[in-house]
C-alpha cells in the first residue's frame, strides 16, 4: 500500500479505496433499490448520523452493479472513491486525490486538469472548474464518484466547485456524496427536476423485523421477539448499535440482564455494550486494540510494529492472522486484500481509553513507531502525518526533508511550497538546509537577490554550528552551487565553473533536481568560457555515465545541450537534443522542461522559415499558459507571434501580443520591454514606423550585461533596428553603442546565434553610414556563421534592406549556397509565396521510437570533410587527393572519426553520420 503518485508522493492511497462488504451483511433490497444512478439522476445524498450504515449501503450498489456478470450490461458502471480528510481544506490537495481516484478508472483521462493541478501557478477557481468539467464531459463512459465522509469537507474553493455543477452537471458523472450532515448547497433546482435520490436517517433505519433477521444472522443466541424490540425502540434502528448488541449477545451474558440494559438511555446503552465487549478482551488484546486506534488504516505489518514482539501473545496473533474473519467493526479495503479499516464510532472509543489508559509519551511512541514503519517503505505523506501527531521535531525535520528532496526532483513546486509552510522558526533558525530548500524556492523564481541574503544567513549558521550535528559537506555543495550560479548570472563564467566543479563532487546522487541544476548551469558556463564543444564533450560524457535517463539530472543534460548548440548556432543539433528533451520531459511530465523544449524546437525552426511547425511548437507552449511561470509563457507569446506574423497573420500576432501585454501587467504591474518590443515589431512589419520610432528615442534601460535567450532579447536590439531603418545620422552613434555591446557580450559568452545577427546588424548600419567595404566584410562573417545553422529568418526578418544588400555581396564560395538560397527566400516572400528554404524543407522527420540523443564528440572541420567524402564509393587516397592532404593524414582522420562515433568502421560510420544528420 503505497502513497504515491507519478508527480511527487502526495497522494494517501487508502482514500481512494473503499470499504469491503462485511461477511454477514444482511441483504436490504429496498434500500439498495433506491440508490437510482440511471439518468437522469446526477446526484445521490446518502446523510445520517455515525453508524446508520451509509457506507455500507453504497458499497452494496456498487458491487451489485460492478459484479462480472454485469461487465457487457448496459447497467454496469464503473465508480471512483474518495474518502475526504481533513487535510482537503487545502483545494489542491484535494484536486489531487480527486484526479487519482478518477485516474484509477480513467488512466489517461484529464490531462489538462492534471497539469493544473501538478503546475507552479496558484489554481485558479474559475479555470479549474471549466477544465475539469469539460474534461468529465468529454467522457463516453457514465460513472459513479463516491464522496465519503464529506461532513468534513471545509474547503470553500470544493463547495463552489460543487455549487458550480449544480448549474452545469458533467453529465457522465453520478455522485454520490456520503455524509453526516446535509452539505451546504443549493439543490433545489436539481430536486425540483427529480435528479437527486436523497436517503436520510429514517429510510436507513432497521425495521424490527430487519433487526430479528440481523440477530439471527450474527448470533446463535435468541433474546426474544420483545426484547429486540425493545432494544430497536431504544437505540432507534441504529445499525452500530445493533452490531453492538450482536457482538455482545455472543461474548457476554447480556442477555441475561436485557431488563437492566433497558433501563439505559440510548448512549448508555451504546457505551454499555462496548464495555461490555472490550472488557471481555484479554489484557494484550486491548493493548493491542487501543494502539491500532492511532491509525487510519492498517495491514498485519504496521500492527506488529506498533506492537512489537514482546506485546503479542498467542490470542492477538491468532487475531491478525483471521483479520478477515472478525466483526470487531474492522472492514477490509475494497481491491486491497491486507488492508483494513477500523469503523470510526470503535475507534474513537478506543481513542477514548487510550488517552486516559496510555500517557502522552506513549502515545507519541506510537506515532512514532507507525512513521518509521511509513518512512522505510518510502510513503512520507503517512509517515509526515504521524510524526506532526508525535511532536518529535527532530524527526519532523528528517521526514520534511526527504520529502521536499523528493519533490524537487519531479519538480512538483507547488508541493514543496506546501511542505515548506510546515518548517518552524526553530528549524529555519537551527538547520541551515531549511534556508537553502528557501533558496531553491528563490530560484525557481529567479530571484537571485533573495539567494544572496540567504545563503550569507546559512553560511553564518554553518560557522557557528557544531561539526557533528549538521552535514557540512552536502551544505557546502550547496552553497558551492548557489555561489556558481550568481557568478553565471553576472558573467562571471571561469569562477563558476570552479564552483559548480565543487557542487558536482559533494551533492548526493540521489538530489537528482539539485545535481540536475549544477550541470545545467555548468554546461552554460563551458560554452561561454571556452566553447561549445568542450561544454557537449562533457556532457555527452556526464550524460552517458548516468544509470537513470528519466532522472531530473538526465533531462536537464539534454536541456543544456540542446541550448549550448542553439547558442553555438548549430541548430541541427538543438533541435535533435530538444526533441528528445520533449519526450522525456513528457513521459516524466516536467512541465517547465516540456515548455523549454518547445520553445526551443519552435525557434529553431523558425529560423530554418518551417513556419507550419513553428507555430504549432509555439502554439502547445502558448496552450500552457496556466501551468508555467511567466517567463517561460513569455517564450510561447513572442514565439508564436513571430511565425504569425512571418505567415502573415498579422491580427493574430497583435492580439497574441496583447494577451501577452495584459498578462504582465496582471502580473506584474507592468509591460516589460520584451512585450512593448514585440508589439512595435508587429506594427512595424506593417510599415508602420511613428510608434516604434517614438518608444525607440525614449527607450534608455541600458544594454543587459546577461546571457541571452531566443525569442528574449535584449529590447535595445530592436531599438537598434529601428534607428537603422530610419536612417538618420544623429542615431549612429547610439547604434554603434548598442551593437558594439551586443556584438562584446555575443563573443564573450560564445554566442554564435547573437554574434551573426550582432554582425548582420551592424553591416546594414554600416551601408547606411556608406561604408560599403566594412558592411561587405560583417555580412560575409555573419553568413559564415549563420551558414551552419541555416539561419535563415536571421536575415528575412531585417526585410528589403538586407535583400539588397546580399544582392551587392558577392560571397566566399562557402557560403554562396546559403547566400543564394537566402536571396531565392526574399523573392518567394515577395511574391507572396510559402518561404521554404529548402536545407530546411530536406531536415529529417525524427521518429519518436528513433530518438537516440546524438551523444558522440564533435568532429572537427576537417573530418567533417573527410566523413562527407566517405559516404561515396571512393579510396582513401582519392579522398586524400581532394582534400589535398596525405594518406596517412587521412588514416588519422578516420581513426579519429570511428572513435568520436563510436563506431568500428566506414560503412557503421556513414550510416551514423547519415542517421544523425552528419551529412
Amino acid at each position: 500500500m503505497k502513497a504515491g503518485s507519478i508527480q511527487g508522493l502526495d497522494v494517501l492511497q487508502p482514500r481512494l479505496y473503499r470499504p469491503r462488504l462485511p461477511e454477514s451483511l444482511m441483504a436490504r433490497p429496498g434500500l439498495v433499490k433506491m440508490l437510482d444512478f440511471t439518468p437522469p439522476k446526477v446526484l445521490t445524498l446518502v446523510t445520517a448520523p455515525a453508524g446508520f450504515g451509509k457506507t455500507t449501503l453504497v458499497s452494496s450498489r456498487l458491487n451489485e452493479l460492478q459484479c462480472p456478470d454485469n461487465i457487457n450490461k448496459p447497467d454496469y458502471l464503473p465508480s471512483a472513491w474518495l474518502a475526504i480528510d481533513d487535510n482537503d481544506h487545502n483545494f489542491i490537495f484535494f484536486l489531487r486525490h480527486f484526479i487519482a481516484a478518477l485516474r484509477k478508472i480513467f488512466p489517461d483521462a484529464f490531462p489538462e486538469t492534471y497539469k493544473l493541478v501538478y503546475s507552479i501557478s496558484e489554481i485558479d477557481l474559475e479555470l479549474i472548474s471549466l477544465v475539469l468539467t469539460n474534461e468529465i464531459a468529454a467522457l463516453s463512459q457514465r460513472f459513479v464518484m463516491v464522496f465519503d465522509d464529506f461532513h468534513r469537507a471545509d474547503c470553500p474553493q470544493l463547495l463552489e466547485l460543487l455549487s458550480r455543477w449544480t448549474r452545469h452537471w458533467p453529465l457522465p458523472m453520478h455522485l454520490v456524496i456520503i455524509s453526516r450532515t446535509q452539505p451546504p448547497l443549493s439543490l433545489a433546482g436539481l430536486k425540483s427536476q427529480g435528479l437527486i435520490n436523497d436517503i436520510r436517517t429514517r429510510d436507513l433505519r432497521f425495521s424490527p423485523r430487519e433487526a430479528e433477521d440481523y440477530i439471527s444472522l450474527t448470533t446463535e443466541r435468541d433474546p426474544g421477539e420483545k426484547t429486540i424490540t425493545d432494544l430497536l425502540n431504544h437505540i432507534e434502528g441504529w445499525a452500530a448499535g445493533l452490531k453492538l448488541v450482536s457482538i455482545a449477545l455472543n461474548q457476554t451474558s447480556v442477555g441475561q440482564d436485557i431488563e437492566s440494559i433497558l433501563e439505559m438511555g440510548k448512549q448508555d446503552i451504546i457505551d454499555y455494550m462496548a464495555d461490555e465487549v472490550f472488557d471481555q478482551m484479554t489484557e494484550t488484546m486491548q493493548r493491542f486494540f487501543l494502539k491500532i486506534s492511532i491509525l487510519d488504516a492498517f495491514c498485519v505489518s504496521l500492527c506488529q510494529a506498533l506492537m512489537g514482539e514482546d506485546d503479542l501473545d498467542d490470542v492477538a496473533n491468532s487475531f491478525l492472522e483471521n483479520i478477515p474473519r472478525s466483526d470487531f467493526f474492522i472492514t477490509a479495503l475494497h481491491n486491497k486484500d491486507d488492508w483494513y479499516k477500523m469503523h470510526h464510532l470503535m475507534r474513537s472509543m478506543l481513542q477514548k481509553r487510550l488517552n486516559k489508559i496510555f500517557s502522552p509519551d506513549e502515545i507519541k511512541e506510537l506515532h512514532l513507531r507507525a512513521s518509521y514503519w511509513y518512512a522505510e517503505r518510502n510513503q512520507p505523506l503517512e509517515a509526515l502525518e504521524h510524526v506532526i501527531k508525535s511532536g518529535s521535531s527532530k524527526l519532523l525535520a528528517e521526514v520534511l526533508s526527504q520529502m521536499i528532496i523528493n519533490n524537487l526532483n519531479s519538480e512538483d513546486f507547488m508541493f514543496v511550497d506546501h511542505l515548506m509552510q510546515m518548517v518552524t522558526a526553530e528549524m529555519f533558525k537551527t538547520n541551515p538546509q531549511f534556508l537553502l530548500y528557501k533558496a531553491w524556492q528563490k530560484l525557481f523564481n529567479w530571484d537571485f537577490d533573495g539567494i544572496k541574503k540567504i545563503i550569507g544567513s546559512a553560511e553564518i549558521i554553518i560557522k557557528n554550528e557544531k561539526p557533528d550535528s549538521i552535514d557540512k559537506i552536502i551544505l557546502s555543495g550547496q552553497l558551492d552551487l548557489f555561489k556558481g550560479i550568481l557568478a553565471y548570472n553576472s558573467n562571471s563564467f571561469k569562477e563558476a565553473v570552479n564552483l559548480l566543479v565543487r557542487a558536482l563532487e559533494t551533492i548526493p546522487s540521489h538530489w537528482s533536481y539539485m545535481r540536475g541544476q549544477a550541470v545545467f548551469f555548468y554546461g552554460q558556463c563551458m560554452q561561454s568560457y571556452k566553447n561549445a564543444q568542450n561544454a557537449e564533450i562533457f556532457l555527452q560524457k556526464s550524460y552517458q555515465e548516468l544509470d537513470n535517463k528519466d532522472s531530473n539530472e538526465a533531462i536537464r543534460h539534454l536541456f543544456v545541450l540542446a541550448l549550448v548548440s542553439l547558442q553555438e548556432g548549430d541548430l541541427r543539433d538543438s533541435e535533435r537534443y530538444a526533441r528528445l528533451l520533449l519526450d522525456k520531459a513528457r513521459t516524466n511530465r516536467l512541465m517547465q522542461q516540456e515548455g523549454f523544449a518547445l520553445a526551443m524546437i519552435g525557434f529553431t525552426n523558425y529560423q530554418w522559415n518551417r513556419l507550419d511547425l513553428s507555430e504549432q511548437m509555439h502554439q502547445e507552449l502558448y496552450s500552457m499558459l496556466h501551468y508555467t511561470k511567466i517567463i517561460l509563457s513569455r517564450h510561447g507569446y513572442i514565439g508564436l507571434a513571430h511565425a504569425f506574423q512571418a505567415l502573415g497573420k498579422c491580427d493574430e500576432a497583435l492580439k497574441v501580443i496583447e494577451e501577452l501585454i495584459d498578462l504582465e501587467l496582471e502580473q506584474l504591474g507592468q509591460v516589460t520591454g520584451w512585450a512593448q518590443a514585440a508589439r512595435l515589431r508587429i506594427l512595424t512589419r506593417q510599415n508602420l514606423w511613428k510608434e516604434a520610432e517614438q518608444w525607440a528615442d525614449t527607450y534608455t534601460k541600458p544594454f543587459a550585461d546577461i546571457p541571452m535567450l531566443p525569442n528574449l532579447e535584449d529590447p535595445n536590439i530592436f531599438k537598434a533596428i529601428v534607428l537603422i531603418a530610419r536612417n538618420d545620422p544623429k542615431d549612429l552613434p547610439v547604434i554603434t553603442d548598442i551593437l558594439g555591446k551586443y556584438l562584446e557580450i555575443a563573443s564573450k559568452t560564445n554566442n554564435n546565434r547573437c554574434k551573426a545577427e550582432a554582425l548582420a546588424l551592424s553591416a546594414l548600419a554600416e551601408t547606411n553610414a556608406g561604408n560599403n567595404l566594412s558592411a561587405h566584410d560583417l555580412l560575409i562573417e555573419s553568413l559564415k556563421i549563420a551558414a551552419r545553422g541555416n539561419m535563415v529568418r536571421l536575415y528575412l526578418d531585417l526585410g528589403s534592406q538586407m535583400e539588397e544588400l546580399l544582392k551587392r555581396v558577392a560571397p566566399v564560395e562557402k557560403i554562396a549556397l546559403f547566400a543564394n538560397d537566402l536571396l531565392a527566400a526574399f523573392a518567394e516572400s515577395n511574391a507572396g509565396q510559402l518561404m521554404t528554404y529548402h536545407l530546411a524543407k530536406d531536415q529529417p522527420e525524427l521518429d519518436k521510437h528513433d530518438l537516440e540523443p546524438p551523444l558522440y564528440e564533435r568532429l572537427s572541420f576537417r573530418e567533417a570533410e573527410v566523413m562527407r567524402l566517405m559516404a561515396d564509393t571512393i579510396s582513401l587516397q582519392d579522398i586524400a587527393d581532394r582534400l589535398f592532404i596525405t594518406y596517412s593524414t587521412t588514416k588519422r582522420h578516420t581513426v579519429n572519426i570511428y572513435s568520436k562515433l563510436g563506431v568500428h568502421n566506414r560503412w557503421e560510420a556513414v550510416a551514423f553520420a547519415k542517421k544523425n544528420g552528419i551529412i
